[in-house]
């Protein structure tokens, strides 16, 4: 259980951020985050993945170093950021929590309309995508993304090389407005994140 006193909290609420926290402290989960980090959080961390798993309860600790947030805060906002709870749940818990840093509101995750060749994000098409008779590497990558349902990162459907991988993301990021793609794994993984 987080150390903060969470007896203000109903008893509903007070069980749900205790399975939260059961989940968040799993190293499976502080490897996730660790995985989503930049390079530069990465670097302010000052330590590497072992060391926070063993000393500072891992994706916990490293969430509350980044962003200077109450622990309950930070158990609700990893298990956010490592796709345990929905953006919808996540605002909700947050909203409940006494003492929360305020935070903006999750926009809604992205959506791919095929037919359209449209990817909508907050309201808004954000990139044009032409219908081709084939489909692109684009096409195939945000139709991926699309069945997954949008988590932060999913598989390639079929083996990439690292340079196809990167030039279909660099294409697909250029002019892309509010949200911004990455590559990891050397092409087999792909993420996504909203434009600060």
């Amino acid at each position: 259980m987080p150390n903060e006193d969470i007896s203000k909290l109903g008893p509903a609420l007070r069980e749900e951020i205790n399975d939260l926290f059961r989940s968040v402290r799993l190293p499976a989960v502080a490897r996730v985050l660790w995985e989503r980090l930049s390079e530069s959080e990465i670097a302010s961390l000052q330590g590497d993945l072992t060391t926070y798993c063993n000393q500072f309860e891992g994706a916990i600790g490293m969430w509350t170093h980044l962003k200077h947030v109450p622990r309950l805060q930070a158990v609700v906002e990893v298990a956010h950021e490592t796709d345990l709870i929905t953006s919808a749940k996540f605002n909700s818990l947050l909203r409940k929590l006494p003492g929360h840093i305020a935070v903006q509101q999750v926009q809604a995750r992205p959506e791919w309309d095929a037919s359209a060749g449209e990817l909508w994000y907050g309201g808004q098409v954000v990139r044009r995508v032409r219908c081709m008779k084939l489909p692109t590497k684009i096409r195939q990558l945000l139709d991926v993304f699309q069945a997954a349902e949008w988590p932060r990162s999913v598989a390639a459907r079929t083996s990439w090389d690292q340079q196809s991988a990167h030039q279909t993301v660099n294409s697909l990021n250029n002019g892309l407005l509010k949200i911004r793609f990455r590559v990891r794994d050397g092409g087999q993984t792909f993420a996504w994140q909203a434009k600060k």
